[in-house]
């Protein structure tokens, strides 16, 4: 998974290896907990591709 942060004109690109790496960067760029992040995302794992 890659996440992009923009600020004004300058963009970094970042690669994460896990959920739990996600929901450690959501929860120190918007404060949500790292707990509420994981309850959250793993119902959408069970999710299949709408698309297949």
């Amino acid at each position: 998974m890659t996440i992009i942060e923009s600020y004004g004109l300058v963009s970094k690109k970042h690669s994460l290896d896990s959920i739990d790496q996600l929901a450690s960067v959501i929860d120190n760029r918007f404060g949500i907990p790292r707990t509420i992040i994981l309850e959250s995302v793993e119902g959408l794992q069970m999710l299949k591709d709408g698309w297949n």
